[in-house]
């Protein structure tokens, strides 16, 4: 339990830096840019850089429900698509959409370019395999929190504290 608490805190590390901005499309076609486009406030960016990364983020989705209705932080799952054939995209944005309710496709963020940005934000290894990356960004766009992994208490708990003491 020692050793998962410590992870936890060592994945939850604060930093000053802002995110920069990143391009997306929302899942029902918008163009979008990380984080000026998104709800002002908190944003909590649940990142997913593979198939099976997007289980660990569902879970952490179904953990996160009521936190995320109360809009603070504003919730966001990203799929980042880049490298993928294209007709695989394709398949996987529909099958996207036919799972998420319209009135959530503004809420899921497709990256189809500059993945090394995102895993600068999400301070990933150079191959971040199939956990799921969480970014906490205060109201200003700073990094206030990251984690990784599968939905854990003490993880949503270092999320929790984070969200609290960001202005």
């Amino acid at each position: 339990m020692k050793k998962m608490l410590l992870a936890s805190l060592l994945l939850a590390v604060c930093t000053t830096a802002n995110a920069a901005p990143l391009p997306v499309e929302t899942l029902d076609g918008d163009p979008a840019t990380v984080p000026d486009s998104l709800d002002a406030g908190p944003r909590l960016l649940l990142i997913a850089f593979s198939r099976a990364a997007r289980k660990q983020t569902n879970d952490w989705d179904a953990h996160l429900a009521a936190t995320c209705a109360s809009h603070r932080p504003a919730c966001y799952d990203v799929a980042v698509m880049e490298g993928m054939p294209e007709f695989a995209t394709e398949m996987a944005v529909g099958s996207m959409r036919d799972e998420v309710p319209v009135t959530h496709q503004g809420h899921y963020l497709l990256v189809m370019k500059g993945t090394s940005d995102w895993k600068q934000l999400a301070a990933t290894p150079a191959t971040p395999g199939d956990d799921a990356y969480l970014v906490l960004l205060g109201a200003d766009g700073t990094v206030r929190w990251r984690g990784r992994g599968a939905w854990s208490a003490a993880t949503e708990a270092g999320m929790q504290q984070a969200l609290h003491a960001a202005p």
